[in-house]
């Protein structure tokens, strides 16, 4: 299988980690997915679709301010009370960070409405200062304590920007049913040379052919779940297979649906939802069949674990808000079980690539770390 070399970690460095595995060849497989074409995608069509899948904060307290000046106080006021915390626990870190969203989103509200020029005075600025000095104190709590893979999926779950949105709630569960009758799916007949050339073949007909209705879309997203899962099965017999070729059509395919996004051929809302639920599905799957791979020792060569290795961790840092929001019950309870299982199979991993334990031990921490930076 042809590996693309890990360049970074996301938008957050960790000096030990990242100088251990510049010492070694790390790779991952397409099977994590393009990156830069998942976040591209749920980034653009979520801006497309903003005012129809957002509901604002109709729910959430209101926070009357009447100048810029009490908005301001009252945000520092937050700062203070978290810089006078020592530590906190997972459900405490929650709640906070939910608050600290709440206040912050009627703060910089009132804050960039502020059109009264003072001298000297400059709200905005004043606002980012407090609001990078609040994050940086969500960080220092974080790495107050030991934090797990559970820590995350918890976390990530409650304090979604989306995660009391009603309206995504019911476009996600109308999609559900689809996605849960992927399952039923026979997998594709052959072995893993004749899967491959299908799957090629069937990328290349869509390319030509095109995707012009909602009826094509779902049923491009029901061959290749198919073909997907298969690829899956053979998942460890994959290492001299290069899967290039699938990874670039399948980009191709993705960013055809991207553009057709809002027009009659597909709603935005169909997009958002379908192509963020179809990137929680392969990413989960994907995790799941290397946890399984490695339990039962089908992997034998370090390439091959190192690629496993981030696989594994792959939902953890790559599913965001949205896709959090849209999870389904029965893919929580596997997110769920996928974080408790995770932390034998990263160990035994990490052993036999001679990884540093404590580093690979402190993955979690990074890892919220890493959300909360971006929040």
């Amino acid at each position: 299988m042809s590996f693309a070399i890990i360049k970074c970690l996301l938008r957050f460095q960790h000096a030990p980690l990242f100088n251990q595995l510049r010492s070694m060849n790390t790779a991952i497989s397409y099977f994590r997915e393009s990156m830069a074409a998942k976040h591209y995608a749920t980034s653009i069509l979520l801006l497309i679709g903003i005012v129809m899948v957002t509901s604002c904060s109709e729910e959430k307290k209101n926070h009357v301010f009447r100048s810029s000046d009490e908005a301001l106080t009252e945000y520092r006021s937050y700062l203070s009370e978290l810089k006078s915390k020592k530590g906190a626990s997972i459900k405490e870190l929650t709640t906070s960070i939910k608050q600290w969203r709440e206040i912050d989103d009627f703060v910089f509200s009132f804050v960039s409405k502020d059109t009264i020029r003072k001298a000297h005075v400059y709200p905005t600025s004043e606002y980012k200062v407090i609001h990078d000095s609040i994050r940086s104190e969500f960080i220092r709590l974080t790495s107050a304590s030991k934090r797990t893979y559970k820590d995350i999926v918890s976390l990530k779950i409650s304090v979604s920007a989306f995660a009391d949105d009603k309206k995504v709630q019911e476009a996600a569960t109308a999609a559900h049913s689809f996605f849960s009758s992927l399952d039923t799916m026979s997998l594709y007949k052959g072995g893993k040379d004749k899967m491959i050339r299908g799957y090629k073949e069937f990328l290349d007909k869509t390319q030509i052919n095109g995707i012009h209705s909602k009826t094509q879309f779902l049923s491009y997203l029901q061959v290749e779940d198919i073909l997907f899962r298969s690829f899956l099965c053979n998942l460890s017999e994959m290492n001299n297979v290069s899967v290039t070729y699938i990874t670039r059509s399948t980009e191709n395919i993705c960013s055809q649906v991207m553009h057709s996004a809002g027009s009659e051929v597909l709603s935005t809302e169909d997009a958002v939802i379908f192509m963020s639920l179809r990137s929680n599905r392969r990413l989960l799957q994907n995790a799941i069949t290397c946890t399984e791979d490695i339990r039962t020792n089908k992997i034998r060569q370090d390439e091959q674990r190192t690629a496993y290795f981030w696989m594994i961790l792959q939902p953890f840092i790559s599913i965001d808000d949205f896709g959090m929001a849209i999870l389904s019950s029965e893919q929580r309870k596997q997110f769920e079980k996928l974080a408790a299982d995770v932390p034998s199979v990263i160990s035994k991993l990490s052993q036999s690539l001679n990884m540093n334990a404590e580093v690979t031990d402190n993955l979690p921490n990074l890892f919220l770390k890493i959300y909360i930076s971006k929040l």
